[in-house]
């Protein structure tokens, strides 16, 4: 197959622009015309029109594929083939006219509600947001300062906070479109969808693992995920950032600890901590992803005790993300523990875990947490992660568990469960190092990439994305089926 040229190939592939120059996705068969239309007419991956007004011309964000709601069908496997010639990819902190210091996303997403965050440069101008099932928006939401929490729930006095604005009375299994206006100028358009009503299904979600230490491939590889689908949210299981982020320790020395750590805790964030590595590693490499999509993090060990992730990350109710957390999305239930902290019998994580599961009434339950309890990589198999957690998921009906940290793609069955190591969407990889701590692993693939799951009425279909060294697009590595 041919690489579609400039719009008459996006024509050709089920591509055509609207009347704003936008691409509009059409019914189409094949993913690959999908993709190599989207890399003809966006070369480079652009991320999101930083500022409505400013100078240059609008960027259209990248088309999709959407599964249809109710679907029970889906296409057959297909590989995507390379693209000729090299794909130039943008250092991902391109907006360099942004009046942002992180540009708007969108989190705690549920069936009627859904939350918008963003960090303005100028602290003095806050914003509020634009939203609507169209374009043009219609409806305008007011912004808050949301102020980082003591592990306590209760709100600190100062220090980091995030412009946010809780948008309510949303319909459910429904696009809506939003941006955010700092006084005369508006961010890029960003997109969400709300989970379906009761225990709907025909959504995808992307699942993704240890994206440190590269933000050019993250970059990369989140722009190829966000062009080739539209999923109603992504999973993250853990090392999202390095462990050099909010250290109080880097400068100062060590007798001033214990008061550095005094005053933040009365006083909050102040000077003592920015952020910085959330701001340059995370927000934007995630960015192509970020702009359409939740993001639900497990906590891994490279983010040990940083306090962030319940300033920038929220769970579908409005709360923080915390260290054990769980959710519903349509007919699907997940939940999320700190594998890098006590889980044994007996403690709030293992308690938390065990309610969880055994009062949930939906059909489909996933885990999903950092460290892996069966691998053969590097760092091989957790098994505290066998001993305490994995009884659980067997004694409640989880069919599918997810953990990251050993930079590889795996796939286990025992007892039921289907337990998958995501591979690094960003960082390096591992190989099989020790094939004693898993003799029943089913495939072992040394490649970066992430996962795809289709929740359809009767089964989740399961699809690894695997990228050959060098190439510019990734291949299926797996395609498997999880039922009911």
């Amino acid at each position: 197959m041919r690489i579609p040229e400039a719009n008459g190939g996006a024509a050709e592939a089920g591509l055509t622009p609207d009347g704003r120059g936008r691409v509009k996705l059409m019914r189409v068969a094949d993913p690959a015309a999908i993709i190599l239309a989207v890399l003809a007419i966006h070369p480079s991956f652009a991320p999101l029109p930083a500022v409505a007004g400013a100078s240059g011309s609008e960027v259209a964000p990248a088309p999709a594929m959407v599964l249809a709601q109710g679907a029970d069908r889906y296409p057959e496997p297909v590989t995507v083939p390379s693209a000729s010639g090299k794909m130039a990819v943008p250092e991902a902190a391109a907006a360099v006219r942004s009046p942002f210091e992180i540009e708007p996303y969108v989190q705690g997403v549920d069936d009627s509600s859904a939350s918008v965050l963003w960090l303005p440069k100028d602290r003095d101008e806050i914003g509020y947001v634009e939203y609507g099932p169209t374009q043009a928006y219609g409806l305008t939401a007011p912004a808050e300062k949301k102020r980082r929490l003591r592990w306590d729930g209760t709100m600190r006095n100062g220090g980091a906070w995030v412009g946010r604005a809780r948008l309510t009375g949303l319909a459910p299994d429904t696009k809506y479109y939003y941006r955010v206006a700092l006084g005369s100028v508006a961010s890029g358009e960003g997109t969400f969808r709300t989970a379906p009503a009761g225990d709907g299904t025909g959504f995808t979600f992307l699942v993704f693992a240890d994206t440190i230490d590269n933000k050019k491939e993250h970059f990369r590889i989140a722009s190829i995920a966000g062009a080739m689908f539209d999923p109603a949210f992504v999973l993250h299981c853990g090392d999202a950032i390095s462990e050099k982020a909010d250290k109080v320790h880097d400068f100062r020395p060590v007798f001033l600890h214990p008061v550095v750590r005094t005053i933040k805790d009365t006083f909050g964030d102040g000077d003592f901590s920015d952020g910085s590595t959330w701001k340059s590693e995370f927000f934007p490499t995630a960015r192509p992803l970020l702009a359409e999509a939740p993001y639900f993090l497990a906590r891994g060990n490279h983010e040990g005790k940083n306090k962030r992730m319940a300033l920038y990350f929220e769970a579908p109710d409005g709360t923080p993300q915390g260290r054990c957390y769980g959710f519903d999305w349509g007919a699907a239930c997940f939940v999320t523990v700190d594998t890098s902290r006590n889980f044994k019998p007996g403690s709030a994580q293992h308690a938390f875990l065990e309610s969880t599961l055994s009062s949930s009434t939906k059909p489909f339950k996933v885990f999903f947490a950092h460290h892996p309890p069966y691998s053969s990589a590097r760092h091989g198999s957790t098994f505290r992660v066998r001993k305490y957690i994995q009884p659980l998921l067997e004694a409640h009906g989880v069919k599918l568990a997810f953990a990251g940290h050993d930079h590889s793609y795996q796939r286990t069955v025992v007892n039921g469960v289907t337990y998958i190591v995501l591979p690094p969407g960003g960082d390096e990889t591992y190989s099989q190092a020790n094939r004693k701590e898993n003799p029943d692993g089913l495939i072992f693939v040394r490649k970066r990439g992430f996962i795809q799951v289709d929740v359809l009425a009767d089964r989740m279909i399961v699809t690894a994305w695997t990228f050959d060294a060098g190439a510019e697009l990734p291949d299926i590595a797996e395609r498997f089926e999880v039922f009911r």
